[in-house]
């Protein structure tokens, strides 16, 4: 039956007009502005680390890439869009839900820290040669500051013309701690055209993972 109201001048208490409970609305109003559409792109970018939708990419990319948490370490940069959704997807592809970035973009000072509190002679040796691993061993003997070795590892490569470690240039994220299952699922992208990833190296708790393009903005 539909509510009716006795004739004269309403804000009366006797004048009242009876309200069905049944129609009251159960959500907040919105705020006042223009409509307008967001875009998932705009969502990806502007999403906490946690869950986010999923935004179109040019790299590899799969389908619940959106579902998974990435976190970083106090000395990581933040992840651009572009190398987020590649590691989430990699994460995903490796039936992970999340992901922890211990190291992304560094000056020659991280490098330096990082070459004498975390990597043994071996990996030096390995990775960055014997004149890195004389001067490496050198320093250490010498009781050298990280300050001195950054300041050798800098004068090196602009006399070469190329960064000790891509993560100089800002195209090397970590992964940490290492998980085998992140790994070759890295790995397995490495030969695939277009997917973004370059090189992975295993090292003390973690992957070293290269992309095609700068991971931070």
């Amino acid at each position: 039956m539909a509510n009716y109201r006795l004739p004269g001048p309403l804000g009366v208490l006797h004048s009242a007009v009876m309200i069905d409970s049944g129609t009251i609305a159960r959500s907040a109003t919105p705020s006042p502005g223009i409509l307008r559409r967001t875009s998932v792109k705009a969502v990806y970018k502007a999403a906490s680390p946690i869950a986010c939708a999923i935004a179109p990419s040019k790299y590899f990319s799969h389908p619940q890439a959106g579902d998974v948490l990435i976190t970083y370490g106090k000395q990581a940069k933040r992840l651009n869009a572009d190398a987020e959704h590649l590691l989430r997807s990699i994460l995903a592809s490796a039936g992970m839900t999340e992901g922890y970035v211990s190291s992304t973009l560094r000056t020659y000072g991280d490098q330096a820290r990082i070459n004498y509190e975390q990597n043994s002679a071996d990996q030096i040796l390995k990775w960055y040669g014997k004149d890195v691993s004389a001067v490496w061993h050198k320093y250490k003997a010498e009781k050298k500051t990280t300050a001195d070795y950054a300041e050798y590892l800098a004068e090196r490569d602009l006399k070469r013309g190329s960064p000790i470690s891509n993560h100089i240039p800002g195209f090397a994220l970590d992964v940490a701690p290492y998980d085998e299952r992140f790994a070759m699922a890295a790995k397995k992208l490495v030969n695939e055209k277009g997917s973004g990833v370059r090189k992975i190296l295993i090292e003390k708790g973690c992957t070293h993972t290269e992309f095609m393009f700068k991971v931070t903005s």
